[in-house]
C-alpha cells in the first residue's frame, strides 16, 4: 500500500469529478483521500499528493488556488478558464515562495485521450507520469 499517491478531487460530485473518483477508487497505484463539493473547504486537501479539480469556472481559480497554497500538485480539468484567470494564476504561482508545480493546458478532453491512448504502448509514457 505504500508508494500510492494519494489523491484528492474538488467538483467530486459532478459527472467527471465522480468518474474521476471511480477511476482512482479502482486504481492500484493512486488512493482516493478526499472528495469536495461546493460549499466545502477545499484547503482539508493537506496531505494529498495531487488534487484533481472538475468544479465550476467561477470556483475553479480560487480551489486551484487553495489546493497549491496546501502543498498538493493541481490537475485542472474545468473549462471556461478565460486569458484573466490564466495570467492571474501565472502571476500567483510566480509570488509564491515555496515551490509548486502547475501545468496550464486548455483543451483537457483531447490531452487525457491522448495520454489515454499512449499508456497503451510500453515505453510511450515514462513511469514517473502514470
Amino acid at each position: 500500500m505504500s508508494g500510492r499517491r494519494k489523491v484528492a478531487v474538488v467538483g467530486a460530485k459532478g459527472r467527471m469529478g465522480s468518474a474521476v473518483c471511480q477511476a482512482v477508487a479502482t486504481s492500484d497505484d493512486l488512493m482516493l483521500i478526499g472528495r469536495y463539493d461546493v460549499g466545502e473547504d477545499v484547503a482539508a486537501v493537506r496531505g494529498a499528493d495531487v488534487v484533481v479539480e472538475f468544479s465550476v469556472p467561477n470556483a475553479s481559480f480560487d480551489n486551484v488556488l487553495a489546493c497549491l497554497e496546501a502543498g498538493a500538485d493541481v490537475v485542472v480539468g474545468t473549462t471556461g478558464w478565460d486569458d484573466a484567470k490564466l495570467v492571474a494564476l501565472e502571476q500567483r504561482l510566480a509570488a509564491m515562495r515555496a515551490e509548486l508545480r502547475a501545468e496550464l493546458r486548455a483543451d483537457m478532453e483531447s490531452r487525457v485521450r491522448r495520454m489515454s491512448n499512449l499508456q497503451d504502448r510500453p515505453g510511450a509514457v515514462p513511469d514517473d507520469v502514470r
